[in-house]
């Protein structure tokens, strides 16, 4: 299969048009399609930086309002409220640019149709601005080595890469399943992949009482994902349905959904 390993069944048990503009920051043109337009004024992009929200209850509450509010335009669309929707639009721009993992994927559209116009001062002024936004997303700081328990297979090491809204987890040290060499998972790290995180005192979900154990540790971010497992000397490898959890620390873990198996991984610094 693909830290210290954890059995879930037992864990179980036991406003105007120029709103869209200023949410990019100062010296951005008005939101197109929801989507505020970047220049290169480096000021205004500092202060596009300031803006994003990097607390994890507070990017709840963004998310949350965002769903609303994109409902809100939804409905007005449907009954031809045009200037309501107008400012639905422009609100859904100033919470795109507050939330990092949004505010990544606008910029990288941005820079693949700078490419395709050959904008190439634009093109420079976006790859900054998308690295800087990197810093802010956890997932993307998990490049590296990292180490967890495979159950009775012991302690194994893998290492992770990120490219393109897809983390990539390939064992350093492998078993008898799935050999050193083997992608162990992978996860979509876009904002298609993103998992609700479950309001406080809300319906808790089994994956969710699982962490409970980890009373010392906030869940930052939860994202859709896929573990590889195999019969004894990797024969009828396949993919199964997982879950990539990352922490507020050096930590991050990974469930095989169907297995209901959970490996805890720490990073390893002297590696």
């Amino acid at each position: 299969r693909g830290g210290a390993a954890t059995m879930l069944c037992s864990a179980g048990s036991s406003s105007s048009s120029s709103a869209g503009g200023n949410a990019a920051g100062k010296g951005t043109a008005p939101a197109q399609d929801g989507v505020a337009v970047l220049d290169v004024d480096i000021s205004a992009r500092k202060d596009r930086l300031a803006r994003l929200v990097v607390n994890t209850d507070e990017l709840r509450e963004v998310r949350m309002m965002y769903r609303l509010v994109a409902a809100q335009l939804s409905r007005a669309l449907e009954e031809e409220r045009y200037m309501d929707a107008a400012r639905a639009r422009d609100r859904l721009a100033e919470l795109r640019a507050r939330d990092p993992l949004m505010r990544h994927e606008d910029l990288s559209k941005q820079l693949k149709d700078a490419l395709s116009e050959e904008d190439y001062a634009l093109c420079a002024a976006l790859r900054d601005e998308i690295r800087e936004v990197q810093v802010r997303l956890p997932h993307y700081r998990l490049r590296g080595k990292w180490g967890g328990v495979y159950g009775a297979n012991g302690v194994q090491r893998v290492e992770i890469s990120v490219e393109d809204g897809q983390l990539v987890a390939t064992k350093l040290t492998g078993d008898s399943n799935v050999p050193a060499g083997q992608i162990t998972f992978k996860a979509d790290v876009s904002l298609d992949g993103l998992i609700e995180m479950p309001k406080p005192g809300g319906k808790v979900d089994p994956i969710a009482k699982a962490l409970s154990q980890f009373a010392n540790l906030k869940v930052k971010q939860r994202f859709h994902g896929v573990g590889q497992v195999a019969n004894p000397g990797f024969v009828q490898p396949q993919w199964v349905p997982g879950e990539l959890i990352v922490f507020e620390e050096d930590v991050i873990a990974f469930v095989w959904k169907p297995l209901s198996f959970m490996v805890v991984f720490e990073r390893l610094h002297d590696m």
